[in-house]
């Protein structure tokens, strides 16, 4: 692995970025005929065993050296990916990894890392950036009842939720320790607020909107399905998703997050129906209903929200006639037929394009695949709308075919549509 990267493997330092070959492969005719479906990419670990690994997998000891040329007298090492045949999907509790355990911190330790919360260290409201231990941290003052986020962050461990590292109890307030994220929040990052004084990132590309997009549904499908138990987190929207160094995009506060209904239990109710404008979907307002649909819905918003970098509710305009501001869902401006007729092209690039300020040229297919999905999520009928498994290996099929695209091919085609 470190000879397909040009640091020393003795000499790595925090933040560096490191190519990692992943083995992948399909199950062979053979292996199909065996009752084999799945081939799962494992990283041995210190003291693994080809038995252990297939035991732990229900995988047959001799299938397994066979999937990757081994003998039985071969030897394994530690970080390298071993293929593991197996019969049926692998359960949560088999691919589960358990996330670090909570610290403790002192307050002391808190106000040396913040610089007894300076000014200059505030990211915005009771939030403040500090350094702990030499790793950047967010340490946000809260007052209220965190149990709930506490309980569900403590058993999460996925890159596109927010890791909470540890916690501080001072005074009866509750101090929460996040990992840091310096791109701030999606919100702030698609939207530009002159009396905010923030001026837009500069990586408004089309393929970093759908790699945020892809990391977005990946940790939603994370939570509905491989959660234990599984959970809705009902308050998503762009400023509840924050954006670290190389723009990958986290899930933050999970004040509201709920565990998702399952059969036995039957449909979720609620009458305090709590969130924001734009971004609640309609049986919930109506009918407080909780299902995972809802964050599908919430979802699909974000996306419609991301694209062209409107906001998901705006008041319309004073008209000349004096009539009164309404306000307005992004969502309900998606007219019906809005993917169809003969100007569906022109219609997506009107409404795509204005994100992207001349950046650079993308497939028409690429505006259209994205489109289209979002407007499958926020359908009004839940039963309508795609899982988020579905969704998931949507975006994770458009996010392939955006990284094969290469823009130069479309450059001049691109110039000579603005001329």
């Amino acid at each position: 692995m470190i000879d397909q990267n040009i640091y020393d493997s003795r000499h790595l330092e925090v933040g560096m970025r490191l190519t990692v070959p992943l083995r992948c492969a399909c199950p062979s005719l053979r292996q199909l005929n065996g009752g084999v479906r799945y081939l799962l990419s494992y990283l041995i670990t210190w003291g693994d065993t080809v038995g252990d690994i297939g035991r732990r997998f229900r995988a047959d000891e001799r299938a397994t050296l066979e999937a990757n040329l081994l003998s039985p007298d071969d030897l394994i090492y530690p970080f390298t990916p071993l293929l593991v045949p197996m019969k049926s999907a692998p359960t949560k509790d088999e691919v589960f990894v358990p996330p670090p355990p909570l610290m403790v911190y002192k307050y002391e330790d808190l106000e040396r890392a913040t610089g007894f919360f300076d000014e200059e260290h505030r990211i915005k409201g009771s939030v403040f950036k500090g350094v702990i231990n030499g790793d950047h941290a967010a340490i946000k003052r809260t007052k209220g009842d965190v149990l709930n986020e506490i309980c569900v962050l403590k058993n999460i461990n996925h890159s596109s939720v927010i890791k909470l590292s540890g916690l501080c109890v001072h005074e009866g307030i509750i101090w929460s320790v996040y990992q840091y994220a310096n791109n701030g929040s999606l919100s702030d990052w698609i939207h530009y607020h002159p009396m905010k004084k923030k001026k837009k990132k500069k990586k408004s590309g089309m393929e970093t909107k759908v790699r945020v997009a892809y990391d977005i549904a990946d940790g939603l499908n994370y939570l509905h399905n491989y959660t234990n138990p599984p959970c809705v987190h009902k308050n998503l929207k762009s400023s509840n998703i924050i954006l670290d160094g190389e723009f990958k995009a986290k899930i933050v506060n999970f004040g509201l997050t709920r565990s998702a209904a399952d059969e036995d239990e039957g449909l979720k109710v609620t009458r305090r129906v709590v969130g924001t404008q734009g971004y609640m979907a309609p049986e919930y307002i109506e009918h407080g209903l909780i299902t995972p649909k809802m964050d599908v819905f919430a979802y699909g918003v974000v996306l419609l929200e991301l694209l062209p970098g409107r906001e998901a509710a705006a008041m319309t305009p004073v008209t000349m006639d004096g009539e009164k501001e309404e306000l307005l869902m992004l969502w309900e401006s998606m007219e019906e037929g809005f993917l169809e007729g003969e100007d569906v092209r022109e219609e997506i690039e009107g409404f795509v394009d204005p994100c992207l300020e001349n950046d650079y040229p993308y497939p028409f297919e690429l505006a259209f695949a994205l489109v289209r999905l979002a407007m499958s999520c926020v359908a009004c009928n839940p039963g309508s709308r795609l899982s988020m498994r579905e969704v998931f290996v949507s975006i994770s099929m458009i996010n392939s075919s955006s990284m094969d695209w290469d823009p130069s091919l479309e450059t001049s085609k691109f110039r000579r549509r603005l001329e």
